[in-house]
């Protein structure tokens, strides 16, 4: 397990470095709404200098303002989710992942915490989603491949190493450290 976590960690510090411009989706259109926009703002700030009950406050305020917004709730999956809080965090990562089903690190995220609490099943819809969002995201392949391998589903894991090996993206270090992480 711990070698998945280090694994996954790895590929998402990939996956920061790439050239790709990430801008905001805001999914569905939606009316301007300042106070809506002031709340998420003064919620983010307050997250970031510490205030996490406030900043929780304040997005469960946006939600109510606005439901079909992700940010809220992405940001209310993160926090619950450093609390330890599996329940919570999983239902609003997957609520933010369906909102905005083309935003890649929305699925990635949700994927990451579902395969972080064991429930490989639905990590596995969540990375495909990922997948289909950025078809450039080689390292969603390598995760992807490494649960199929886990579920036992040889053929579908094989033809994702394929897919990687023919790009040229997997090297031999990588091929080592992902059968010393079954």
């Amino acid at each position: 397990m711990r070698n998945c976590l280090i694994l996954a960690l790895v590929i998402l510090a990939a996956a920061g470095c790439s050239q790709r411009v990430v801008s905001p989706s805001l999914g569905k259109e939606r009316m301007p709404d300042n106070r809506y926009d002031y709340l998420l703002t003064e919620a983010l700030r307050q997250k970031y200098v510490g205030d996490i009950n406030e900043a929780a406050t304040l997005f469960e305020k946006c939600i109510e303002l606005d439901k079909t917004g992700a940010v809220p709730y992405f940001e209310l999956a993160q926090m619950y989710s450093a609390a330890g809080i599996s329940g919570k965090s999983l239902k609003y990562a997957s609520t933010a992942a369906r909102l905005d089903p083309d935003n890649y690190w929305y699925q990635l995220a949700c994927g990451s915490l579902f395969t972080q609490y064991e429930i490989k099943d639905s990590a596995l819809v969540y990375f495909t989603r990922a997948l289909k969002a950025d078809r450039r995201a080689v390292e969603v392949n390598g995760i992807l491949a490494g649960l199929y391998s886990e579920k036992g589903e040889t053929e579908k894991a094989d033809s994702l190493f394929r897919v990687m090996e023919s790009e040229g993206i997997m090297t031999p270090e990588m091929s080592l450290m992902m059968i010393s992480g079954l």
